[in-house]
């Protein structure tokens, strides 16, 4: 086991942690350790080779006079729906638009200038507002990223997947971590900041960068914090066909494509109308009655063996396509012998990512002393809908905080390492098992019954499942670290995202329920801790 020191330790290597990383570092302390558990550039949703860039809120009046960040505090309380925290969705509010600048002046991300010379701004899902700015080339975001973390002295620790945190007196004082061959390491540190993403890599069809198994919520849950909000999983339209795990350009929905629905489906509205809904947010929300159309491609595509709904574009005008900002990059994903002009699009709901996750203050702390959190791994800024561009947003002025008060932290409170236990990681079972293919059925379970479209008989009989697998994991005795480890995150993060949607008998967001349609008239939060029992569900009026 190789034994590493430092003063704070990000775990995470997308914009979360790689903002906590370098924040860390700009107050000043001795030694910042970032661990990816991937290469650098491969680990988040926000460095995907499939995206536009970053679209990212912040309401600054640059283009619109009319907005201010009370207008945008107010749009992010609407789509949560009554179950987000009013501070730190304040916080996010007020922040954004120091943290676009830093994203300019500190890491040197070029910003999309409109027609007038001015940044461009875009409406965002569920805005009322266009004061979405957007970050262009992806493959430029990643390398000045990585200059930043050069530049400012970050340790990159590429490859290690963390494991356990390791605490002494009830302080968080780092954290173990295993590599694909077997490694071990030990980080020590004063603080350290979890943004390790979500959980969407555990559906079978997701938009989640490899490894997005729920690491951070296995390590924050097993350490004593509490989640919330975990059942507000989005799910978007995705690709299967000729261009696997593409977006489906939501944008498109306004002119009007050919779906090809195999049977009849009764919808309150015409297609058209709804079609014309639903191209104004690309997650899926019960909110308004575009969420027809994603149930009904949802429920074609189970009863079709998977294949998808087949969507035909070669009806709509060629130039009419051509003036969606987006077209030409979104066109260029694909071969060109399977371009989506000429090509039928087979789609279907993907995960695209977690609104929930674990709970911190204000100041990014966790429950546990010492212990900061950023990122999509956390819950409280948005809820039940959130906001295009707003996770970018929450991921800047989070990151931030976790870095600047972790740094805080491990200077204001200098623990000794003597003493601290370091667990046994080797599995102690005797059973040999393909790992792998568990996670693929649990992938496959997860994307059938927690979905755009859930019931109660569907998903109780995927959580005995998940815990049938659970009891299986313990008798692993295998060699593979790394696959036994992943795997128990994939099953932990499984059983508290079944656990929440099944204790939410009502629907309201992102969160549908067949067998309880109706939205009830008072919001409240589902908050998930560990207890002697298990997963223990607390229920509350408002986000606490």
């Amino acid at each position: 086991m190789e034994i590493r020191q430092c003063s704070v330790l990000v775990i995470g290597g997308g914009e979360s942690g790689i903002r906590a990383a370098v924040e860390a570092k700009r107050a000043g302390v001795d030694e910042v350790i970032l661990l990816t558990k991937g290469k650098f550039g491969s680990a988040g949703v926000m460095f995907s080779e499939l995206t536009y860039g970053w679209d990212m809120q912040a309401a600054t009046g640059e283009n619109d006079g009319t907005d201010s960040t009370d207008v945008f505090f107010d749009d992010v309380m609407r789509a949560a729906q009554g179950t987000c925290s009013a501070e730190l969705a304040r916080v996010v509010t007020d922040e954004a638009a120091s943290r676009v600048d830093d994203l300019v002046d500190l890491f040197g991300l070029e910003l999309l200038a409109g027609s007038n010379g001015k940044p461009r701004q875009v409406y965002g899902c569920f805005s009322s507002k266009s004061r979405a700015y957007q970050f262009i080339h992806p493959a430029r975001i990643k390398e000045q990223m990585k200059q930043s973390v050069d530049r400012f002295g970050v340790t990159l620790l590429e490859e290690f997947m963390a494991v356990e945190l390791l605490k002494k007196d009830g302080v968080c004082c780092g954290a173990m971590a295993v590599s694909r061959d077997g490694k071990i390491l030990c980080c020590l540190a004063g603080a350290v900041v979890l943004a390790a993403g979500g959980a969407t890599g555990i559906y079978q069809h997701n938009f989640a960068s490899p490894g997005m198994t729920g690491d951070g919520y296995s390590l924050a849950y097993r350490a004593g914090c509490s989640l919330a909000n975990l059942e507000f999983m989005q799910f978007g339209l995705g690709v299967l066909e000729p261009k696997y795990n593409a977006l489906f350009l939501d944008r498109i929905l306004c002119l009007k494509p050919d779906i090809k629905f195999r049977r009849e489906h009764r919808f309150p509205r015409p297609l058209e109308q709804m079609m014309e809904q639903h191209a104004k947010h690309f997650p899926f929300s019960c909110t308004d009655d575009s969420f027809y159309l994603d149930t009904a491609i949802f429920e074609e595509t189970l009863e079709n063996g998977g294949k998808g709904v087949a969507v035909d574009l070669s009806v709509i005008p060629r130039e009419k396509l051509e003036e969606i900002p987006v077209w030409g990059l979104y066109y260029s994903w694909f071969e060109e012998e399977k371009n989506p002009y000429d090509n039928e699009l087979s789609i279907t709901p993907f995960a695209h990512a977690c609104n929930g996750g674990v709970k911190i203050n204000a100041e990014a702390m966790t429950e546990v002393p010492g212990l900061y959190a950023a990122g999509e791994m956390v819950s409280g800024p948005h809820g039940a809908n959130r906001l295009g561009g707003y996770m970018h947003a929450a991921c800047q002025v989070f990151g931030t905080r976790a870095g600047r008060n972790a740094a805080w932290f491990a200077g204001e409170h200098p623990v000794s390492f003597d003493g601290v236990v370091f667990p046994e990681l080797t599995p102690t079972g005797k059973e040999s098992m393909d790992l792998g293919a568990m996670r693929r059925q649990v992938g496959e379970l997860m994307w059938r019954s927690v979905n755009v479209v859930r019931c109660e008989a569907d998903m109780a009989a995927a959580l005995e499942a998940v815990r049938n697998w659970q009891m299986a994991l313990e008798e692993y005795g295998g060699p593979d670290l790394w696959e036994f480890y992943e795997t128990r995150s994939t099953l932990l993060s499984a059983e508290l995202i079944l656990t929440a949607a099944l204790a939410r008998r009502e629907s309201r967001g992102s969160h549908y329920r067949k067998d309880f349609p109706q939205t009830e008239s008072a919001p409240y939060v589902l908050s998930l801790s560990r207890s002697p029992d298990g997963v223990a569900v607390r229920r509350t009026e408002a986000f606490t």
